[in-house]
């Protein structure tokens, strides 16, 4: 071999040293690199898209929290700052240089002559939502539910593949949720729709915070529970670590939004045919009515056909004159029944006509009364069963019985209807907000009362008490609901609290309920008494010996008959 040809050789091996070496640096899917402000983040690279995760200060114990998601299975990050004083635990980082990190283990980093303390931790086998919002933080959300931000989502399943990426807008959800807590639940639409963490394609989502839940499973518990009762729609969810921004919000629960849709609510979209019949008007600018006891929108145009299909939420703090400006919810298209005064929300046709709120007035109030009456029978003389679904009211009734569910038929009540031609009853569900149940609340009340839902209502409390409803509560007990909670419900808190414990973890020092953190929340009403030390693996014990201490009371009432 001449040299001109020895040469060339070596000077293509060098090449492709260099190359792969160049390649090497480009494909480290995480890396060390500096904020505007000069401090440390992380960069991860997930299937081309480059995230940020950005340090969690801890004022209790004076250390810098990495938390870092599921998808990050190698735990080495590379060093991409140009800084020869980047110290870990006595050790200098060069460029390119390589840090291995161990969950949860505390280290000394030294950086621009700072040293501070630095844990990581690991999330579990969840999905992750990297959220940016379009003003590159969360205060105006954060101030008030009604506003909206703008910004772009990744999502990333737990096998690391990403089933949707581009634009959505957020705005806050809930009540108390929302107004007593930090880290607070949210409503986000993406621009486009998709089939998310194995649910159905759609854009409406919510991600339910579970602030007043310390095993984080009664929501899932609820929905599993309505999908084997074999409810027509029940909400789809499932886990997920959300960052806002880079900074991590913590485990949410994320799921399908309640509402009218062919792959949710399969109900005749009154919305729609409204908005089809008005074709030069937007109704959602639509001039709108306000009667006191109704209110809605004023159009042209109605179809011929107004018996449906409508999704009504039953809500006591919808009524201001009643129970307070303070907790008075404003919505578009309202009701209050005749001889009750029952506040209902029209949730679609959200921008509802006249005609169309004092169809569905009368008719609800005519059920109401039927409910509530002895005999069973409206004024128009037909029986309560003419009205209702008689097994989803009974299937409701008994999930929110079961879960000890005291708001249950006074708030959150959803129900629905669809045109005659399809069916003329009223359908009890989604069962919906089970956060603070299963004896899961600061009061921890107890399992062995049954309650019949009548601290804030009045429907199942007497529907309790006619035979047919009672009849049907029985058989459903001793078919479905006993053999449910004495095997899958156990089975099932002890899949999801391995499932989601890292996750909890990492959302308790965030949210300082923290393993040994004092849990800020009174044993009871008016109490200066606190819980002193949260933990997981025990709340998690308490839903457990809760339910099945619970199956047992009820079968007392319904196991026998």
């Amino acid at each position: 071999m001449n040299k001109k040809v020895f040469a060339l050789i070596m000077l293509f091996v060098g090449a492709c040293i260099v190359a792969v070496f160049l390649i090497s640096i480009n494909n480290r899917s995480v890396q060390f690199c500096m904020d505007d402000d000069g401090f440390i983040e992380i960069s991860v690279h997930v299937n081309s898209y480059k995230e940020i995760i950005k340090p969690y200060y801890c004022e209790r114990d004076d250390t810098y929290y990495f938390f870092m998601p599921s998808v990050i299975c190698d735990k080495k990050i590379y060093n991409d700052i140009e800084n020869n004083e980047f110290i870990i635990n006595q050790k200098k980082l060069n460029k390119y240089g390589v840090f291995e990190w161990g969950n949860g283990e505390v280290n000394k980093f030294v950086f621009s002559d700072k040293e501070v303390k630095v844990v990581f931790m690991e999330s579990s086998d969840i999905a992750t939502l990297f959220i940016t919002t379009d003003t590159g933080d969360m205060e105006n959300l954060n101030a008030d539910k009604k506003n909206i931000e703008h910004g772009k989502v990744d999502i990333i399943e737990p096998n690391g593949t990403l089933s949707y990426s581009g634009g959505l807008s957020l705005t806050g959800r809930g009540n108390s949720t929302f107004k007593m807590f930090d880290k607070k639940p949210f409503n986000i639409k993406l621009d486009d729709s998709a089939g998310i963490l194995g649910m159905e394609s759609n854009k409406d989502w919510c991600l339910l915070a579970n602030s007043w839940d310390y095993s984080y499973m009664n929501n899932k518990l609820a929905f599993d529970m309505a999908s084997m009762a074999g409810f027509a729609y029940v909400p789809d969810a499932e886990y997920a670590d959300v960052y806002f921004n880079g900074e991590y919000w913590g485990i949410y629960l994320v799921t399908e939004k309640v509402e009218v849709d062919d792959k949710r609510i399969d109900i005749t979209d009154l919305k729609r045919k409204n908005q089809d019949v008005n074709p030069q008007v937007d109704i959602t600018l639509a001039e709108k009515f306000d009667n006191g006891d109704t209110r809605g929108v004023i159009l042209d145009n109605q179809p011929n056909d107004i018996s449906g299909g409508y999704l009504l939420e039953k809500d006591y703090r919808l009524n201001a004159e009643r129970y307070g400006e303070d907790r008075f919810v404003m919505t578009t298209s309202y009701f209050e029944t005749y001889d009750y005064g029952t506040s209902i929300n029209i949730k679609s046709p959200e921008y509802a006509t006249e005609d169309e709120v004092n169809y569905i007035r009368q008719l609800t109030s005519e059920m109401e009364y039927a409910i509530l009456a002895s005999d069973g029978y409206s004024k128009e003389g037909k029986y309560y069963l003419d009205y209702i679904d008689l097994d989803s009211w009974v299937k409701w009734y008994m999930i929110a019985e079961i879960a000890y569910d005291l708001d249950k038929d006074g708030t959150n009540t959803y129900f629905y209807k669809d045109i005659d031609e399809k069916n003329t009853h009223f359908y009890m569900g989604p069962v919906w907000d089970y956060d603070c149940r299963f004896g899961g609340t600061y009061q921890y009340p107890s399992p062995e009362i049954l309650t019949k839902l009548n601290k804030t209502g009045v429907w199942c409390c007497n529907l309790y008490d006619k035979t047919e409803f009672y009849d049907e509560v029985c058989r459903d007990w001793n078919v479905l609901f006993n053999d449910y909670l004495r095997e899958d419900a156990q089975n099932k808190i002890n899949i999801w609290q391995e499932q989601i414990t890292q996750s909890v973890k990492m959302d308790n020092v965030r949210w300082y309920r923290g393993e040994g953190y004092p849990v800020e929340w009174p044993v009871s009403d008016n109490s200066s008494e606190f819980i002193s030390e949260y933990s997981f693996e025990e709340q998690a014990d308490h839903l457990r010996q809760w339910v099945e201490t619970r199956r047992k009371f009820l079968d007392k009432y319904w196991g026998e008959k």
